[in-house]
């Protein structure tokens, strides 16, 4: 590939730009850190004319910014396939959110030494009209580029509130469901308001509904996401820190969160009960959470030994395939009423 077949001098004189951008830039005593993608076209290899080499230029940089940002790549033919699949699921979210082609997976949250439910995580799943159904992983991403998480995150808080009250007035349901919340939504102006709007419409409590913030969020705007984070608390709905220990935040910003559940990632149960890192992290986000007086769910939990483990070093909820995978409403009904 031509990101490999690069010349050394010519490498070593792009990572020199990528360098000067890695330090702060101070602008009337602010420092703003700034990121630098870069595409490349190379003539006459990728194109005869400006036009073109701009275009492939141009893709080339979508692949970089893809790529996490702060690199370079080089045009070839394959980004073009990229960028038009890349089209084509832009159309179709955006029909997706405009004619709702969207159903809600529930997984139940259990506490891990008596097993009752306590919650049901909501997870979004998109009925394509011709792939069947889409897993989030496969459009999440891409619709909060385009922003088009905030209408879809606000149907799905309506979606979960709603399915609550049928679960509260059909079931005697007394649990909770957890939604997760993007970064996105959480820095758009409207979304206090509209989740306010959401619960009294609903005429469900805010204190039955968990919203589920990833660590990158509170990263990436520590002041701003604590503030609107405390409103949200003070607003009675509970929040839990998803992902933590994946992201690197700072224990001084953690503090200062209106957090009640710290989220353990599936990454550190895969191997647990005998892998000794995941028993170090994991053991450790335990003990940082009683010490600040919050819960702690774990995620992933697919054998008995991860789950009893976790239960005897003080983790108080789990989720996972070991008690069940998600599903849509109906069949949680059907699952719940047979352990009651």
């Amino acid at each position: 590939m031509d990101n490999i077949d690069l010349e050394g001098s010519r490498r070593e004189v792009l990572q020199k730009f990528i360098q000067v951008f890695e330090s702060p830039f101070t602008v009337d005593d602010k420092d703003f850190n700034v990121s630098m993608s870069m595409g490349i076209s190379r003539y006459p290899l990728h194109g005869q004319s400006i036009e073109t080499l701009n275009q492939h230029a141009d893709t080339a940089m979508y692949e970089a910014k893809l790529a996490g940002k702060n690199t370079f790549r080089i045009y070839c033919e394959a980004m073009s396939l990229n960028v038009i699949s890349r089209m084509e699921m832009e159309i179709d979210l955006k029909a997706a959110v405009q004619f709702q082609q969207f159903e809600l997976y529930y997984q139940p949250q259990l506490c891990l030494k008596t097993h009752k439910v306590v919650g049901f995580e909501a997870l979004i799943r998109w009925n394509h009209p011709t792939k069947g159904l889409v897993a989030p992983d496969d459009f999440i991403p891409l619709s909060e580029e385009l922003r088009f998480i905030i209408p879809m995150g606000l149907w799905v808080l309506k979606q979960a509130c709603a399915d609550l009250k049928i679960l509260q007035e059909t079931m005697g349901y007394d649990g909770y469901i957890a939604v997760n919340v993007s970064g996105i939504q959480l820095e758009d102006s409207d979304f206090i308001s509209q989740v306010q709007k959401v619960i009294e419409s609903a005429e469900v409590s805010p204190k039955k509904i968990e919203l589920e913030v990833t660590e990158s969020v509170i990263i990436s705007d520590p002041k701003g996401s604590i503030a609107r984070l405390n409103i949200l608390r003070g607003m009675e709905f509970n929040i839990a820190l998803d992902d933590f220990g994946t992201g690197y935040s700072s224990l001084s910003d953690l503090k200062k969160l209106p957090v009640n559940k710290l989220k353990i990632d599936k990454s550190f149960v895969d191997d647990l009960p005998d892998g000794e890192d995941d028993q170090a992290i994991s053991t450790a986000i335990i003990s940082l959470a009683k010490a600040m007086k919050m819960s702690t769910i774990a995620e992933g939990i697919e054998t008995e030994a991860q789950m009893t483990y976790l239960a005897q070093n003080g983790c108080r909820y789990g989720q996972g395939y070991w008690f069940s995978k998600p599903k849509p409403l109906a069949e949680i009904m059907d699952w719940l009423s047979s352990r009651i």
